[in-house]
């Protein structure tokens, strides 16, 4: 991408087609929504009780009941799975237009919608792991210099979560195009936003 994005013009334009497409949207919004809070009600009444049960469970050091983490990680992957869902759906109402979607509530869970899951985990486990090493980088440094340790912590995650943010950003158009069954990979959605990572950062 050799033109410059010209901010303002792509936030106008972001804005025309979500007022245009409203009804759509908050058609394919909905199932996200109740969703969203449907999972949350389920921690909360599964799963906090166990964390409360673990905590409260001596003097001596914590036992994690072994559900808890296995029902975190089942939620997150549901979590993530009604997010692509969710994402593939409104990513057809903007590109293609009204009836791109599924019917009813124009949702549907397909190999597009897998494949959209796949890609946002692999992301998210690629986020977390370039976390881990970072963190365990600022420890290092923290013992080698006689820097403010929150002052090390707070921009080392400023810095970590500026860099996410423009990743995702110049890897945005490969899920978009995913949505809408066009071939893109990460690399090929890195050089088509070459020389705009900054301004698809500002308009994010």
């Amino acid at each position: 991408m050799s033109e410059k994005l010209p901010i303002m013009a792509t936030l106008r334009r972001a804005t025309y087609l979500v007022a245009q497409n409203r009804g759509d949207l908050l058609r394919v919004g909905l199932v996200f929504i109740i969703g969203f809070f449907a999972i949350g009600a389920i921690v909360i009444n599964s799963l906090l009780p166990l964390v409360m049960t673990s905590e409260m469970g001596g003097s001596g050091p914590i036992a994690m009941d072994p559900r808890v983490p296995a029902g975190m990680l089942l939620t997150l992957v549901i979590e993530f799975l009604l997010f692509a869902v969710f994402a593939v759906g409104w990513h057809r109402v903007i590109l293609l237009g009204t009836g791109s979607t599924g019917r009813g509530l124009g949702v549907q869970l397909g190999r597009r919608e897998l494949r959209y899951f796949g890609r946002l985990w692999f992301c998210f486990v690629a986020s977390f792991a370039i976390a881990f090493a970072v963190a365990f980088i600022e420890q290092f440094i923290g013992m080698a210099t006689p820097a403010s340790p929150q002052a090390l912590v707070l921009g080392a995650e400023a810095a970590y979560l500026l860099a996410s943010a423009y990743v995702l950003g110049r890897l945005g158009p490969s899920f978009a195009a995913l949505s809408i069954d066009r071939r893109l990979t990460f690399r090929e959605s890195w050089s088509a936003t070459k020389g705009n990572g900054w301004r698809i950062l500002a308009i994010y």
